[in-house]
C-alpha cells in the first residue's frame, strides 16, 4: 500500500518549504495514490474466500455459475406424497409455476464455485467426483456441525451417487439433479440418492 508521503518525501529540500509548491503536488499525486491502492486491493476483494455479494457474483461469472438455481415447485397435489395428498395440497392450475428460480446465500454459492472450478478441471475419475460433492456441502456441513459421506455404486452405464448425513437444503439438492456442476460424463445415467431426514 502506498502513502502520500511516499511521494511527497521525493521533492527536493530546495522547495520543501514552498507551500504553494507542495499544495500542487499533493493535489496532483493523491489521486494516482488512491487509484494505484484501490487497483492494488482488487485481488482480495475478489478473492474467492473473502468475496461477498456483487462480488461473489462478478467471480461467479469468471468461473461460469450463477447463485440463481431452478428449483422444481413441490408444492401441488400429487399422490404417494406425504402432505401433497388430497385436501392437503392445492391443484395445479395452467398458469401456475412448476420451478422457481431461488438464489443461494453468499456461504452455500462460495461452496458452488469452489466446486465448479473443481469440476472445471475433472477428467471423468469417482474419486474427483465425491471431492466434488463434498466441497459442494462443505458450508452445509460446517452450519449443521456433520459431515457428508459419498457412496458410488457403479452400474452398465449407470452411476448411483448416495450421499449421508445431515439434511441437504433443497437448491443444492437441485445444483446436482440439474447438471450445475457437470459430474455426469456422455451416456451415463446418474440416480441421486440424499439423506432420508430431507
Amino acid at each position: 500500500m502506498k502513502h502520500l508521503e511516499d511521494y511527497t518525501s521525493l521533492v527536493t529540500s530546495q522547495h520543501l518549504s514552498a507551500n504553494r509548491f507542495m499544495g500542487t503536488v499533493t493535489l496532483s499525486v493523491a489521486p494516482f495514490v488512491d487509484l494505484f491502492n484501490t487497483l492494488c486491493s482488487l485481488p482480495q476483494l475478489f478473492d474467492i474466500d473473502n468475496a461477498e455479494g456483487n462480488q461473489l457474483d462478478v467471480v461467479g461469472q469468471w468461473v461460469g455459475v450463477s447463485r440463481h438455481i431452478v428449483v422444481q415447485v413441490s408444492k401441488y397435489f400429487s399422490h404417494d406424497i406425504t402432505g401433497l395428498g388430497w385436501d392437503e395440497a392445492p391443484w395445479w392450475k395452467p398458469g401456475d409455476p412448476l420451478v422457481l428460480t431461488t438464489g443461494l446465500n453468499d456461504a452455500y454459492y462460495r461452496g458452488l464455485l469452489k466446486a465448479k472450478i473443481i469440476a472445471n478441471s475433472w477428467r471423468g475419475d469417482l474419486p474427483t467426483v465425491v471431492m466434488i460433492i463434498q466441497t459442494l456441502l462443505a458450508p452445509v456441513a460446517a452450519e449443521q456441525g456433520g459431515a457428508y459421506t459419498v457412496k458410488m455404486d457403479e452400474g452398465d452405464m449407470a452411476v448411483d451417487i448416495h450421499i449421508a448425513g445431515p439434511p441437504i437444503p433443497t437448491a443444492l439438492q437441485y445444483v446436482l439433479i440439474g447438471e450445475y456442476l457437470p459430474l455426469k460424463p456422455a451416456g451415463v445415467t446418474v440416480n441421486w440418492h440424499f439423506p432420508k431426514n430431507n
